[in-house]
């Protein structure tokens, strides 16, 4: 029997709580319609990390028809200056990609009987005083309404 049902905002919502609870100094960037471009300009100043559900695969519903099952795949993209802790002692892209991984991979994120784990971790961009890294999440056991 499936978890409580969900949504697209529940689930970036609660991977945005989980990340906030567990590290420390992080700004959070969410992009609603018309607003990705301020989400990427604030990722550029600050450690931060933005949450968006990349891609929601759908199954079969379950026995009653109400429910569709999906596999979403939630994407962050980790910013920070430098890859390891700067001087100005903010938090480096390797102990938020850390981080992030033991929060989230095999848990629920707060999702009654979902379980997420990580798919792949890449280097997504890099400039002069900017790393951007990407890590996939891969949702099961989700029921959406």
């Amino acid at each position: 029997m499936p978890g409580q049902p969900t949504d697209e905002n529940t689930i970036v919502d609660q991977f945005v709580a989980t990340i906030t609870a567990g590290v420390s100094g992080l700004k959070t960037c969410e992009a609603f319609a018309g607003q990705l471009e301020d989400a990427v300009k604030q990722l550029v100043r600050h450690p931060a990390v933005l949450v968006y559900i990349e891609s929601i695969p759908f199954s079969e519903g379950d026995e009653t028809g109400e429910l569709l099952e999906g596999e979403p795949v939630v994407s962050l993209l980790i910013a920070t200056r430098s890859l390891r802790e700067a001087a100005e002692r903010q938090t480096g892209a390797y102990d938020i990609l850390k981080a992030c991984r033991t929060l989230i991979n095999n848990s629920d994120v707060g999702i009654d009987g979902a379980v997420f784990g990580l798919t792949d971790q890449n280097l997504f961009d890099t400039q002069p005083g900017l790393s951007i890294y990407r890590q996939r999440y891969k949702g099961s056991n989700i029921y959406f309404t």
